[in-house]
């Protein structure tokens, strides 16, 4: 009799453990889904009380604001704390990013002059040389990709951004 109960407790645990690699291995192929959906159980959980509350809000007759219209309102003021906060951030940051850019060959000349004294100091510069007269040939090609790279980021971000709802709500206004 205790041979077969052995027997069935470890049949359930090989079945336990293969269905927890079958389960681990299902959730590792939608992890980009499985982190969307709890991204959005997060979201919609923190929000929760904000939208209860725009719901406790009394209207005239004596009704309340409905759920739907709630959540849309918090969602819309939302939005409108992000493009607020963003105008007030990316100006500073186009900023920052000129500035950055304007002292980049600066900063790299000073870098090349400081390696080549310190490989001179330490008996290297038959080794260095090349190798910074190929950096300091290579800086402008360099330079260019970097803000070639960086314009096709900001692009690749602003493109994401579906405007024309805004545009035919801005059209039937005028």
């Amino acid at each position: 009799m205790s041979t077969e109960r052995e027997q069935d407790v470890a049949t359930r645990a090989v079945l336990l453990g293969v269905g927890l690699l079958l389960l681990a291995v299902v959730l590792w192929a939608l992890r980009d889904i499985v982190v969307l959906i709890a991204f959005a159980v997060l979201f919609a959980y923190v929000l929760d009380p904000l939208v209860i509350g725009v719901e406790r809000v009394p209207l005239p007759g004596g009704r309340r604001v409905p759920t739907k219209v709630a959540a849309a309102i918090v969602m819309l003021s939302l939005v409108a704390l992000a493009v607020w906060l963003l105008s007030l951030v990316l100006p500073r940051l186009f900023t920052e990013l000129e500035g950055f850019i304007r002292n980049v060959p600066q900063g790299v000349e000073r870098l090349l002059t400081e390696t080549r004294g310190y490989a001179a100091r330490h008996g290297l510069a038959s080794f260095v040389d090349p190798v910074l007269l190929n950096a300091r040939t290579s800086t402008t090609a360099i330079m260019q990709w970097l803000g070639g790279a960086t314009a096709r980021w900001v692009a690749g971000l602003f493109s994401s951004i579906d405007v024309r709802p805004f545009r035919v709500t801005m059209n039937r206004l005028a």
